[in-house]
């Protein structure tokens, strides 16, 4: 049985596998902002490493703007991995075998994590504080985050279900834990 339950969510589930597939919600103008700022803040590293190879800057001068390169090529990093997953990424979840599979692919990029499930709890909604700064730009469209569904291992917590919307997130929950039931 394959089931869209949402614009960019699905389960397919067949009697011993059910996976459930997540891929980024952006819209055209949320696209077009996030490669703005890449090319933007592209150009600068590349006109500050311009001015590092050529303005004859003293050793101390050039030390400073290392640094900053080094600072900046993290958020150059971010924000290019940001658009490129909310481009072509997504989030699977496999349940098969007594084992849960969870990764985010992106190309060849694959974090991907496995789990017993006999160990893990089953999933809720995840919570999280709204009257904080990390919840609020957590929110936002320009970083991979904001997981809706969270379940626990042992001591650790996984969340997975970037920007779902509250249906989305709980026919995700049901499907979820009935599999767990299921093929445990």
């Amino acid at each position: 049985m394959d089931k869209k339950i949402g614009p960019n969510t699905s389960i397919s589930k067949t009697s011993e596998r059910v996976g459930i597939k997540i891929t980024s919600q952006i819209e055209g103008w949320m696209s077009m902002a996030i490669f703005g700022w890449v090319m933007v803040w592209s150009g600068m590293g590349a006109y500050v490493l311009f001015y590092i190879l050529f303005a004859g800057l003293t050793s101390d001068e050039q030390l400073f703007f290392a640094a900053y390169l080094a600072f900046w090529s993290w958020f150059e990093y971010k924000a290019l991995y940001a658009w490129l997953f909310k481009k072509y990424g997504y989030e699977l979840i496999t349940i098969t075998d007594g084992v849960i599979s969870y990764s985010r692919k992106l190309f060849f990029l694959n974090r991907n994590s496995t789990f017993d499930v006999s160990t893990i709890s089953p999933s809720r909604k995840a919570l999280q504080s709204e009257r904080t700064f990390a919840a609020a730009y957590s929110k936002s469209f320009w970083v991979v985050g904001n997981e809706q569904i969270e379940f626990s291992v042992g001591e650790k917590t996984i969340r997975f279900g970037m920007h779902l919307t509250p249906k989305e997130t709980t026919e995700v929950i049901r499907f979820f834990n009935q599999a767990i039931k299921k093929l445990s």
